[in-house]
């Protein structure tokens, strides 16, 4: 779904959908990959990019010195949990625990984007506005196919996907379950769109008005951080596709066989691993536990899944 915070903000995240080679290769150049998407979309002259890097450069430290090691504490918990074999409470306050991070992430993305998006001048807002356009059309294709039958058939082929690349290939009963998760979890994409196209119509109004910076801020946080303004409907999709989910991720953690499970622990093992040594070193010092190799961060006081 693509859109501003997945450029400002969700690096963390971008790195940990990618393979696991290049992890450290993205956050050792993300502020090049930030700048150029953020140019893509906004059309920056060289004098707007020169005055946001200082910003960008400070904002990427800052997330690899107090969000990393969280991210990487949530990588230490969910491998211990593909190793033992997962539960429902343990699941969910996994989620718990990615809803917690995105919270953080957001509100970096809300403090990268004000203030590139306060200097755009009335040519810069009809490029954002033609670029997300595009992503509208784009998003039309991927995810509201208006044949059913061919929509849900694109979702459990993603969906598939998605689980089979942290393991080897689903077998047959395990695809099986999964395309009949496709047809009962609640599909969200049209609402999400609507809210999503809703939220970016009134950005373009602020930016055509003129609005300060505080303004902007205000607007993107009860947006991308607070989901304010999200119709009951999509509130209660999102609400009951988070419960099959944790239902249909158990019954495949079940059916996992040893050869899937330990592709699983794997994954997550080395990703946990290459992306410690993008932390700064003098803080991966004073982390490491010397017995494991495994980093300890601080825990956060409303982190809701006990250390392991």
């Amino acid at each position: 779904m693509p859109n501003l915070i997945r450029t400002f903000g969700l690096i963390a995240f971008v790195a940990i959908l990618v393979a696991c080679s290049r992890n450290q290769f993205l956050y050792n150049n993300a502020d090049w990959f930030i700048a150029r998407y953020a140019d893509g979309y906004l059309d920056l002259s060289g004098e707007q990019q020169a005055r946001w890097e200082p910003l960008l450069d400070h904002e990427i430290a800052t997330h690899k010195r107090e969000d990393l090691p969280q991210i990487i504490e949530v990588l230490t918990i969910f491998e211990r949990q593909a190793s033992e074999g997962a539960d429902e409470d343990s699941l969910e306050c996994l989620f718990d625990e990615m809803q917690l991070l995105y919270d953080r992430l957001a509100h970096r993305a809300v403090s990268l984007a004000v203030p590139l998006l306060a200097t755009l001048d009335e040519d810069q807002i009809d490029h954002l506005e033609e670029e997300l356009a595009e992503a509208h059309d784009d998003y039309r294709k991927r995810y509201l196919d208006p044949d059913v039958d061919a929509r849900l058939t694109k979702r459990a082929e993603r969906l598939t996907k998605r689980v089979a690349r942290f393991t080897r290939p689903l077998s047959e009963t395990q695809q099986a379950m999964v395309r009949q998760a496709s047809r009962t979890i609640p599909d969200p994409a049209q609402e999400w769109f609507d809210y999503k196209r809703l939220q970016q119509q009134r950005l373009l109004q602020l930016l055509r008005q003129g609005a300060d910076e505080n303004r902007l801020r205000h607007h993107l946080t009860t947006w991308w951080v607070d989901g304010a303004g999200q119709p009951p409907v999509l509130d209660a999709k999102v609400a009951a596709m988070r419960r099959q989910s944790t239902l249909l991720l158990l019954q495949i953690d079940a059916s996992l066989t040893a050869e899937q499970r330990q592709s699983l622990v794997t994954w997550v093992s080395d990703l946990r691993a290459d992306l410690q040594q993008v932390v700064p070193p003098r803080q991966l010092a004073d982390a490491i536990d010397p017995a494991t190799g495994i980093l300890e961060s601080p825990r956060c006081p409303e982190c809701p899944c006990p250390a392991g």
